[in-house]
């Protein structure tokens, strides 16, 4: 319930939130993501803040104009095989997933600035979109990273992609009625929950193999 010092306008819209933590061996910051509508100017920015733990020091990384597109889903996963180093990914208007990265100093300090990369390198999954992605979730067994896409348009999307040679592995595409709100693999699981809009809500057991 403490307001948090974002440094942003006093009329804007937040639209989406994530964050995780950083440090070795145990966590000491927050890097937290924040999009969000300047409704004055009618233009969308996505910022950046490092912050201890309590949010006491907190200062901005980036900020960054969203110009040709509306942010809707942010998250964030780990965008290299070591796990060492997380990246944030926003969905857009433009049906596509934006990664957004920066590598922290090899002291293990604070991060620089943030950077849109190239998500086709890191993430083959997301090369071809046909509608706006409401949600992402992922999970991973063994070598492997399984994502799951809900879409605008009430396509579900489960993609199985090699995480050492960022190869894609397989594709599996299903229909609903209606936008697909949200997906959620069960912990420590390749079992997929998905809710529907204008559909009961499901479970896929297993979708690493079916």
């Amino acid at each position: 319930q403490d307001f948090l010092p974002f440094y942003l306008p006093q009329d804007c819209q937040i639209i989406s939130v994530d964050l995780f933590t950083y440090g070795s061996p145990r966590p000491t910051k927050f890097i937290t993501g924040v999009t969000w509508l300047n409704i004055n100017e009618a233009s969308y920015f996505f910022n950046v803040y490092e912050s201890t733990l309590d949010y006491e020091n907190l200062s901005c990384i980036s900020s960054i104009e969203l110009d040709a597109w509306v942010p809707f889903y942010l998250g964030n996963i780990f965008h290299d095989t070591r796990q060492a180093s997380r990246c944030f990914l926003i969905s857009g208007s433009d049906c596509r997933i934006h990664a957004f990265a920066a590598e922290n100093d090899a002291g293990g300090g604070a991060y620089v600035e943030m950077s849109e990369q190239n998500t086709a390198a890191k993430f083959p999954e997301f090369c071809v979109m046909e509608s706006i992605a409401l949600w992402l979730a992922f999970t991973h067994k063994d070598d492997f990273r399984v994502t799951a896409v809900a879409q605008e348009n009430g396509t579900l999307l489960v993609f199985v992609v090699d995480v050492m040679t960022s190869e894609l592995k397989e594709k599996y595409v299903y229909y609903e009625e209606g936008p697909l709100t949200r997906v959620m693999f069960f912990e420590n699981s390749v079992d997929l929950f998905c809710l529907a809009s204008l559909a009961p809500s499901k479970v896929f057991k297993n979708v690493i193999d079916h």
